[in-house]
């Protein structure tokens, strides 16, 4: 590898971070079945193989990250230096748009003090309060 080659655990590029893929084959002799073959456009519960239809299997997990959905790269340090941004960026977005709730949050109770007293408007902090706790779950990658 590079001398400033990186090593990071990444979404698979294979699976695209879900695990499995798609990889149409006979349960009992592993067959594969192309995608153009004749025999999805026919009404044959006997597949190419001449097994029956119910050991049609249409994912395997992903031989890339053993159906981990991560795996480890190499990327070179602009390639680490785009994920940092675009991470970056991300956060600053979410850190933007709780900005804007938590502005109309004090709107909404400020106008609500000359009004009518603020008992009834504990609801808007939940929704924010949960609103960022999943923000925070998928950026940073852990549960609260």
């Amino acid at each position: 590898m590079n001398e400033g080659a990186i090593q990071m655990m990444l979404r698979c590029r294979t699976c695209q971070g879900r695990g499995v893929i798609e990889d149409y084959h006979c349960n009992l002799c592993q067959q594969r079945i192309a995608g153009d073959d004749d025999w999805w456009d026919s009404e044959d519960d006997v597949m190419p193989c001449g097994h029956g239809a119910d050991n049609l299997v249409d994912t395997m997990s992903c031989p890339a990250c053993d159906g981990a959905g991560r795996s480890e790269q190499w990327l070179t340090p602009t390639e680490v230096k785009a994920i940092r941004r675009g991470k970056i960026g991300r956060i600053l977005f979410v850190v933007g748009l709780l900005t804007i709730l938590f502005m109309v949050l004090v709107g909404v109770i400020l106008s609500s003090l000359l009004t009518n007293p603020i008992c009834g408007f504990w609801g808007y902090g939940l929704a924010m309060l949960f609103f960022t706790k999943g923000q925070l779950e998928s950026i940073f990658n852990f549960n609260i």
